[in-house]
């Protein structure tokens, strides 16, 4: 519950949770707050067992009116990496459904541009695609061992993820895509009309979005509230699962 302007309650709203590439919405289980009946964890498109569309291609906005179709009218939306991207699409193209936002280690723009700004590099980047094609499985691994720097016990933490992207492979098309919209999109421009509240959490040892992020977010969404947790990587929310709860919760 949440306390109205005359003091009076009414209840939370609900929160939609987006996982990152390659994973699925499994990647909650570990976080209390994303469990509750209100919480609504969504696969997207091609990940976690959620049919993947070709009409859908590398089009980001395609990719948020496919979770809107699935979301309810009026939510918090908490995305954690290709999931914060997507979210930050569903709150320009849809802010009237959009409460708040919450983005765990997310990223307004992914792959760094040439003038050196903050992001993975174009030429790292393009070494991960061509991994993707030329050995999948691999890459994969590679990735999650990225994902795990910063985990209290990195070796079961990475354990539990291939499992878990095991039980429920993701579709190589939407890989493929998922990736393409990763290497492409930059939303600085357009979060600039975004005006609904966003708190941000990043990890201080995160591999794949450093926490120089933190001045994308200045620039781009100047009243977004942004955390970095000194020893999280990727994943925070696995680190600090309850200090993550709090923040979604306190909207």
């Amino acid at each position: 519950m949440i306390r109205g302007d005359r003091g009076a309650t009414k209840p939370a709203p609900p929160t939609v949770w987006l996982h990152g590439w390659g994973m699925s919405s499994a990647i909650w289980r570990s976080v209390p707050v994303a469990m509750q009946a209100h919480a609504v964890r969504l696969d997207l498109p091609g990940h976690g067992g959620h049919p993947w569309k070709d009409e859908l291609g590398s089009d980001l906005t395609r990719w948020a009116e496919e979770v809107l179709g699935r979301a309810p009218q009026h939510a918090v939306w908490v995305g954690w990496s290709l999931g914060g991207l997507l979210a930050m699409e569903v709150a320009r193209i849809a802010p009237e459904r959009v409460e708040a936002l919450v983005l765990i280690g997310a990223t307004p723009r992914f792959v760094a541009k040439g003038d050196g700004g903050c992001g993975m590099r174009p030429d790292i980047f393009a070494r991960f695609e061509a991994g993707l094609l030329q050995d999948p499985v691999l890459t994969m691994q590679r990735f999650i061992a990225l994902q795990v720097v910063g985990a209290e016990d990195a070796r079961r933490t990475r354990r539990w993820l291939a499992a878990s992207v095991a039980d429920a492979p993701a579709e190589c098309a939407a890989l493929k895509a998922g990736l393409e919209i990763l290497r492409d999109a930059d939303m600085c421009a357009g979060l600039g009309g975004v005006k609904r509240p966003a708190k941000v959490i990043l990890g201080g040892r995160d591999q794949i979005v450093p926490p120089c992020v933190e001045g994308l977010y200045r620039a781009c969404m100047p009243d977004a509230q942004v955390t970095v947790l000194a020893g999280a990587g990727h994943m925070p929310f696995l680190q600090a699962p309850d200090r993550v709860g709090e923040w979604v919760e306190s909207w």
